[in-house]
């Protein structure tokens, strides 16, 4: 009797007892996650010049990101799909096939001085401040870029090295680059470098149906240089943006000393709201864009108007998680006498496009 209640002691001893000292708890662990976005579809356009129908793909990336245990360092490369020939070209490679390309890869190193207060590192070809901040809160991307990729004022990554600090649980947020300023697509040009400055503050954290939302202010600064003729590429940048699952708004302008490598100044607008109606089933957004390619000329403007129907018959709300969206779209473009391809002939460019656009993303860990 004896002996078998020392055998039930041991028993239970065994199953309470804590896992080995050589099982890492979850959050110090290495972390190593997969994401995959495609954006592709069908697209009816209507212009003075005739109409045109096709299938695209309009965005397909496709990410890897590893992080060392409470995210202390870590490193992230990320591929997107692009067609080898430019909108200057006359052919590409084998035609002009889709390509893979390296849109960003770089590393980081994160330090914790105090609890409230956190300096990442970055180096390699890095995230745009701008971009990476704005497009946070951001889930339009099936209708347009944001409007500083979308103007062409900014790229989304450059080969350089940054620093973020973040501050009161990320509440407010500061970033600095330094970087050749020529954007991923392009090798440095000159000896000159660009310099960026983007600030976010979180104004305000509240519940918006049902769910967390927030409302942040953004302000940024670039001065810097492009092109062998070192042209000046001054930016001017701010922005609101409300972002929460179901609800969503913003309003981002720019301003360019510099822009489409001439030695003009220009400046862009976009407003865009969305929301859900009936979860999962009707959502509805509108977009209006403005892009005035040179300030000192006359009518150089174009507008787009965008609205559109989305559902979410498969997965979450979020584009962070596993979700496929689709949407039924409408598109109008005006283009001024001095914006159109051919000065004077701004109707050349007036189009009104149909689109019926699948949005696919996904994340998984691979060691979680």
């Amino acid at each position: 009797m004896r002996s078998r209640s020392t055998l039930c002691l041991w028993a239970l001893l065994a199953m309470c007892r804590p896992a080995s000292a050589d099982v890492e708890p979850r959050e110090a662990r290495d972390r190593l996650a997969l994401d995959a976005e495609v954006i592709a579809g069908f697209t009816a356009a209507h212009s003075a010049s005739g109409d045109a129908s096709e299938f695209e793909a309009r965005r397909l990336e496709l990410g890897a990101r590893w992080d060392s245990p409470r995210e202390r360092w870590g490193a992230e490369v990320r591929l997107e799909g692009v067609r080898s020939s430019g909108p200057e070209s006359l052919n590409g490679i084998d035609g002009n096939s889709m390509l893979a390309r390296i849109k960003r890869g770089w590393a980081y190193g994160q330090l914790a001085p105090h609890p409230a207060l956190s300096v990442e590192v970055r180096a390699g070809l890095v995230p745009d401040l701008w971009v990476e901040r704005v497009e946070t809160d951001y889930d339009l991307r099936a209708l347009a870029p944001t409007t500083g990729e979308d103007a062409r004022f900014l790229s989304a990554a450059d080969a350089g090295a940054s620093v973020v600090v973040s501050a009161f649980s990320a509440r407010a947020r500061l970033g600095v680059a330094l970087t050749n300023g020529e954007g991923y697509r392009q090798t440095e040009l000159n000896t000159g470098k660009t310099t960026s400055l983007v600030a976010s503050v979180d104004a305000a954290r509240f519940t918006l149906a049902d769910a967390p939302a927030r409302l942040v202010v953004h302000l940024g600064w670039v001065e810097g240089s492009t092109g062998v003729a070192r042209l000046p590429a001054g930016r001017l940048m701010g922005a609101l943006t409300l972002g929460s699952p179901r609800w969503a708004a913003g309003a981002e302008g720019l301003r360019a000393d510099g822009a489409y490598g001439r030695a003009v100044r220009a400046d862009a607008v976009g407003v865009y709201a969305r929301g859900e109606v009936w979860p999962r089933w009707v959502g509805l957004a509108a977009r209006y864009d403005r892009l005035n390619v040179d300030v000192d000329a006359a009518d150089a403007v174009r507008e787009r108007f965008s609205a559109g129907y989305y559902a979410e018959p498969f997965g979450t709300a979020r584009r962070e998680g596993d979700r496929l969206r689709v949407w039924v779209s409408v598109q109008r473009e005006r283009a001024g006498q001095g914006a159109g391809p051919v000065v004077g002939a701004g109707a050349l460019s007036d189009l009104t496009r149909a689109l019926v656009l699948f949005d696919f993303s996904k994340q998984t860990e691979v060691m979680p």
